[in-house]
């Protein structure tokens, strides 16, 4: 996942999230956290809260890594 970078490009801080969300700050950070995996509906809010799009939260050089990838998915 992404967040980092689109949330700088978006212009959105922790807290902004936070706020937007109706969580504290802490509790984002947990859930932005790499080592989570997330179900799709809360990164739907997080797409949302953050004003993007699902899609753009994707790594995209992890996704092309997969498809380029000699080993059945």
């Amino acid at each position: 996942m992404r967040f980092k970078d689109v949330l700088n490009k978006y212009g959105v801080t922790q807290q902004d999230l936070a706020d937007r969300m109706g969580m504290n700050r802490v509790s984002v950070s947990r859930l932005l956290s790499e080592k989570n995996d997330l179900r799709i509906s809360t990164i739907e809010k997080i797409a949302n809260a953050i004003g993007c799009p699902v899609a753009e939260l994707f790594d995209k050089d992890r996704k092309s890594t997969r498809l380029n990838s000699s080993h059945p998915l």
